[in-house]
């Protein structure tokens, strides 16, 4: 007889997180087996919406959310060393006071400071203000409530990232980046190609690759907003399939949008450019283009480039004509 399969467990199901949208265009991240009207009976949840057995507190932007230090921990490497440091910090036993006859004491953590009062036994950490707050309030609930969706809106998907990046919940951070790769089109490339260089993911930015190649025509306008080091992670990757000649026009393009503040980054991009790709024609068309006249590292480029093609037959012709 064929061995039923095993009914997996509550421990079994939190393992798991998917990302799904829903019809409201709201992304949503939740326990593959959890819906929203069941998490609203949860008595987790109603614990921690009451902040019943509270013992710290997370605050943003002049909001105070009640939390279980045990259960963020457990979820986020960030809250796991903000609560251990502020333990066995030096301030903590620089601030006891020895006629102080309390059995437990109250801490505030900034990230920097800690001081010690005996109101309670709640501790407290003040998380970065430019955190998105309904994205650290879903990842608050989320560690908190075993079978709670973690749920934003679409447009926010990017602060999600941010926020889980900088709060340590790894599992949330890896399907982030999986939900985005998969929504990335012309209209977010920029964006999510920004977050993915900020933040060191290789695997989103090679999501957005195919996405810029076949709709760079339309892009070209908007691409002097990329950042520098953006702009170079995108240069320097074999898989963008764009000809030479309008990633040139592009670079330069990126400097003809702020001229003075953008020389720097120019002799920067310049040199990830494929020159020998555009020919004798095309280094005669941008050798005296702005900024490479006032460029030593460019002009010089631009010459051993030349001299280089110089060496090869079928360019002889275009060299001569352009001397």
């Amino acid at each position: 007889m064929a061995q039923r399969p095993r009914k997996r467990t509550r421990a079994e199901t939190r393992s798991t997180v998917l990302i799904e949208s829903s019809a409201d265009d709201a992304a949503v991240i939740a326990i593959d087996v959890a819906r929203e009207h069941a998490a609203r009976a949860d008595p987790a949840l109603q614990l921690y919406e009451a902040g019943t057995f509270s013992d710290g507190a997370v605050t943003l932007n002049g909001r105070r959310f009640e939390v279980s230090r045990v259960a963020l921990a457990t979820s986020s490497n960030f809250f796991r060393e903000a609560f251990a440091e502020k333990l066995d910090s030096p301030e903590r036993s620089a601030n006891l006071d020895p006629n102080n006859q309390c059995e437990s004491t109250k801490g505030t953590v900034d990230l920097n400071r800690s001081t010690q009062t005996c109101e309670s036994t709640e501790r407290a950490v003040e998380l970065d203000p430019s955190l998105n707050t309904q994205c650290v309030e879903a990842l608050l609930r989320f560690a908190h409530v075993t079978e709670a969706p973690l749920q934003v809106p679409a447009s926010s998907m990017h602060e999600m990232l941010n926020a889980a990046r900088q709060l340590g919940f790894v599992r949330v951070v890896a399907t982030v980046i999986r939900k985005l790769a998969r929504r990335c089109n012309a209209s977010n490339v920029l964006m999510t190609m920004e977050l993915a260089g900020r933040h060191d993911l290789p695997d989103l930015m090679a999501a957005c690759v195919p996405v810029i190649s076949d709709h760079f025509d339309s892009l070209l306008p908007s691409l002097p907003r990329l950042s520098c080091d953006c702009f170079a992670l995108l240069l320097a990757r074999d898989d963008i399939t764009v000809d030479e000649v309008r990633l040139v026009d592009a670079v330069f393009a990126w400097y003809a949008s702020d001229p003075t503040n953008r020389l720097c980054g120019f002799e920067r991009l310049f040199p990830l450019l494929r020159l020998t790709e555009i020919g004798v024609a095309g280094l005669a068309r941008i050798m005296y283009a702005a900024p490479v006249p006032e460029s030593a590292s460019a002009r010089q480029l631009v010459q051993r480039t030349i001299e280089f093609l110089a060496n090869k037959p079928h360019e002889r012709a275009a060299l001569t004509a352009v001397n």
